[in-house]
């Protein structure tokens, strides 16, 4: 079976996107380097933050989260430090916190499949075997491009009628009837037609 690693490497060498042939750590300038330790310090506040309130969650989302968060400042304080094995080491545990969160969310089964999806979706951007970028390299999404379509892989196919959550940042509606059946049911945000400010949460 394919590795997700090997759906990676495909899609770089395709779009021009650096693969090394052996353990490196790219030149980074002065800035680079201290907006490198700036995230790291940014990451493990919020890892810090994120720990202290998992103590009250008994969903073990949050716990989630700040593990993330913790690999992350990790990984930019290696690369900050031009540290190869520090790199590797946090990009090693953040593969393998993400793989406990795709068993904590039930999504064993189907992780794989939605994998190569998502891989189909990023090399529909080619077009004719080559990639569409703009003046600054950045890749674009051509006519040729697809979304991902991950609505049954992530168990909500079947969906009869409007469901609605709410979040700090708002509510969100996913709705059977505002979904193009190739794209999956987009989230609605507040102010939209399909909730208006008033039903914001407070």
């Amino acid at each position: 079976m394919t590795d997700s690693l090997d759906l990676a490497e495909e899609f770089h060498r395709a779009f021009d996107i650096p693969v090394a042939p052996r353990p490196t750590m790219p030149d980074m300038s002065d800035d680079v380097r201290c907006l490198l330790y700036d995230v790291a310090v940014r990451a493990n506040d919020m890892a810090v933050e994120l720990l202290e309130e998992a103590t009250n969650d008994d969903s073990g989302l949050l716990m989630r989260l700040h593990l993330c968060m913790e690999e992350l400042s990790e990984l930019a304080e290696a690369m900050g430090d031009r540290d190869n094995e520090g790199a590797l080491d946090a990009l090693c545990d953040m593969r393998y916190v993400a793989d406990g969160a795709v068993l904590h969310l039930g999504f064993a089964n189907t992780f794989r499949q939605a994998i190569a999806e998502v891989h189909r979706s990023n090399m529909s951007k080619l077009v004719d075997g080559v990639p569409v970028k703009n003046e600054a390299g950045r890749i674009l999404k051509p006519e040729t491009f697809s979304k991902p379509d991950l609505r049954a892989m992530a168990g909500i196919t079947g969906l009869t009628e409007a469901v609605t959550v709410k979040t700090r940042l708002g509510n969100y509606t996913y709705s059977p009837d505002n979904s193009d059946p190739s794209k999956g049911p987009w989230p609605f945000k507040v102010g939209s037609d399909k909730i208006p400010k008033e039903d914001a949460p407070k």
